[in-house]
């Protein structure tokens, strides 16, 4: 008799090699008693971020439709100023933001995605009720972009969305509410990294793209019509405290392919609960360059992010 080493899979999905008795003249492997394509591919596909998954396999996933994945965001700015879409500059109060994916085919194969972004301002003189007290904020602007996106090859993945961004109050008038922009944005993406791929938060990409049509702010305030998109996403992981480091930037040009919006947005990660995978802080600094107008505006945030 010898000792033969399979593999053995725990209740919780993680592998781990045991020593199983045979004897000398058995050739036949112990029984797998793991999922097939994911144990052989990825033997970590457990708590996040510390560990890493393959990002081509669905994580604890039902194979059928719906898949249902994002993420839920509240962020509160410390400091900083942000341009509206009706060309008038406010200083946010806090911001909160859904992130939504529903599956149509199963591994994100074919999906519809939709993110929304409320922003609340900074009371003040003339702007909010003053009887409504300390706790008083002022709704200002709400952003919509729903679209499709097809995993058509590999890592790559084709979407489409329209995109509206509209003020709640305060456009020209401190009362009424006025001016919005809208159109829609054609991208191609390609994913890279090995977090898991329902992972919004930490999932890496490079993109480019075009807004056929309509039209955007700049930092001066004045409209524009885009034109050529990209953007790049990256995270890189600090396991020892479950912590990450991210990166995002994001470039628009004026139709066709003149530069004029440079978007910068990075910062610091953390899950620190190992119970609590899907509940995330963060610290960050979201810096918005019009190269065309001379004009940047800067943004210190903290957020508390739950992810599904």
């Amino acid at each position: 008799m010898m000792l033969s080493v399979t593999r053995c899979v725990p209740a919780l999905g993680a592998l781990v090699f045991c020593l199983q008795p045979s004897f000398a003249g058995d050739l036949v492997p112990a029984a797998d008693v793991s999922t097939p394509r994911a144990a052989a591919v990825s033997p970590l596909c457990g708590a996040l971020p510390t560990q890493q998954c393959d990002p081509s396999i669905a994580r604890g996933r039902a194979a059928g439709w719906p898949q249902v994945w994002g993420y839920l965001d509240m962020a509160g700015v410390f400091v900083g100023e942000r341009m509206a879409p009706n060309g008038v500059p406010f200083d946010p109060l806090f911001v909160t933001s859904l992130n939504l994916n529903i599956g149509l085919m199963p591994n994100k194969k074919l999906y519809v995605f939709t993110e929304t972004r409320f922003w609340a301002q900074e009371p003040g003189l003339g702007i909010t009720n003053p009887h409504q007290g300390n706790f008083d904020f002022s709704k200002r602007e709400f952003d919509f972009n729903v679209g499709l996106a097809w995993n058509y090859w590999d890592r790559f993945e084709l979407r489409t969305s329209a995109y509206s961004a509209g003020n709640l109050n305060r456009g020209v008038s401190l009362t009424s509410p006025s001016g919005f922009k809208d159109g829609v944005l054609l991208e191609n993406r390609y994913y890279f990294g090995s977090a898991n791929v329902y992972d919004v938060s930490r999932l890496s990409f490079i993109s480019v793209g075009y807004y056929p049509t309509k039209s955007l702010v700049g930092g001066d305030g004045a409209e524009f019509h885009p034109g050529l998109f990209a953007r790049g996403y990256a995270t890189y992981d600090i396991p020892i405290v479950r912590s990450y480091v991210y990166g995002d930037v994001q470039f628009i040009a004026v139709r066709y392919a003149k530069p004029k919006l440079l978007e910068f947005d990075a910062g610091f990660a953390t899950r620190p609960f190992s119970q609590l995978e899907n509940l995330e802080f963060r610290v960050g600094n979201d810096v918005t360059v019009d190269v065309e107008s001379n004009t940047t505006r800067d943004l210190v945030y903290g957020a508390v992010r739950i992810g599904y």
